[in-house]
């Protein structure tokens, strides 16, 4: 139905509904109804309360002034929030900014607002810098716990409520680099050792994408679980990686031989909750035996092999659940 058209019916409600006000008001005689004005707990008081905590919070990670963690968190975050504000120096971490955008519907789930308190909200705020291991700034959106304070807001908790976060910013790191290579190591193992790892990758990545000179950062969680947020909670945009992969492809010079190869990946499993896993043959395996199936596209010629695309298969069974 065309919305710029008003019916005969609704035009008579409309009318009503105006004689109605018309009574209303000439009953008041005369006398003005104030609307009524926002609470302490009001969105509005909690955004102001917020942005002023995260102002100050903004001064301390881009000054690296670690004991204004004292002044912005809530006492049991204190040492999460001073490891950030260290880490920020380490990262090399400049311009940082974090602006309130808006209260989370989803509000505190029942731990938080055991830990925490009923008075305490969940917002989203936007997070904007630049660090010396990135080639371009980092803009995302996390979560950020408050909890009331006298007449202000402090920082609770960082990160959560399916919303991706610097692992910098969750705890204390070991950050090493060396050259274009880089690692950010929130877990016990030998950093030493991860960033070794990442400078054979940058030389092998160069080798099969030659145009490419950005750094490569490695980041080692604290905890599966970690990796776990990561993997879940990270915005991937498939679709868009594949476009930017092929794009880089049609830039490589080209000898005009090349064929494309349609191949099968096996990866083995113990259990049977993975999506697609099933006994089936596997090339990987060289037999039958529990495991999942990739189907992977390449483009290969003499000079160059590079990766298309892959689709994970579905045998009949998972296919019809």
């Amino acid at each position: 139905m065309n919305r710029s058209v008003l019916s005969r019916t609704g035009l008579a409600g409309f009318v009503v509904s105006v004689a109605a006000l018309a009574l209303l008001v000439a009953g008041c005689g005369g006398t003005s109804i104030t609307p009524p004005t926002a609470t302490g707990g009001s969105t509005s008081e909690r955004a102001a309360l917020a942005q002023r905590v995260l102002d100050r919070w903004s001064r301390a990670v881009d000054g690296h002034e670690s004991a204004v963690a004292d002044e912005v968190a809530h006492r049991p975050a204190v040492t999460t929030v001073r490891a950030g504000i260290t880490n920020a120096a380490a990262v090399g971490v400049k311009g940082f900014t974090a602006r309130y955008v808006d209260e989370d519907l989803g509000g505190l789930d029942a731990a938080e607002t055991s830990t925490y308190g009923r008075s305490a909200w969940v917002g989203t705020v936007q997070l904007h810098y630049r660090s010396a291991l990135d080639s371009v700034a980092t803009r995302m959106e996390v979560s950020v716990v408050f909890v009331p304070d006298g007449s202000g807001a402090r920082i609770a908790g960082v990160g959560g409520h399916d919303q991706r976060v610097p692992l910098w910013l969750l705890g204390p790191v070991d950050v090493r680099r060396a050259g274009d290579a880089a690692v950010v190591n929130a877990g016990d193992g030998d950093t030493a050792h991860y960033l070794a790892l990442a400078q054979r990758a940058l030389t092998d990545v160069r080798r099969v994408w030659g145009r490419w000179q950005g750094p490569l950062v490695l980041e080692v969680p604290a905890s599966e679980q970690q990796l776990q947020n990561l993997l879940t909670d990270m915005a991937w945009d498939e679709a868009d990686l594949n476009a930017q992969r092929i794009r880089e492809m049609l830039t490589l010079p080209t000898e005009g031989d090349a064929v494309i190869v349609l191949d099968d990946t096996g990866f083995p499993k113990q259990g049977h909750h993975s999506a697609g896993v099933q006994r089936q043959y596997s090339g990987t395996l060289g037999k039958t035996g529990n495991c999942q199936i990739a189907v992977t596209c390449h483009y290969a010629e003499r000079t160059i092999a590079w990766p298309i695309d892959a689709r994970l298969y579905l045998p009949e069974r998972w296919a019809t659940d």
